[in-house]
């Protein structure tokens, strides 16, 4: 396994994080949202 391959799996890996952030927390946003319309 060289140096450059583990360099771009770790990126993988990061940008992966990334992306479930970006999913999760408008997810998230958007149920608490709903759930507070509801009890109103």
């Amino acid at each position: 396994m060289d140096h450059h391959q583990a360099s771009s799996q770790g990126y993988l890996i990061i940008s992966i994080r990334y992306i479930l952030q970006f999913i999760c927390i408008p997810v998230t946003f958007y149920g608490i949202t709903t759930k507070w319309t509801r009890h109103m």
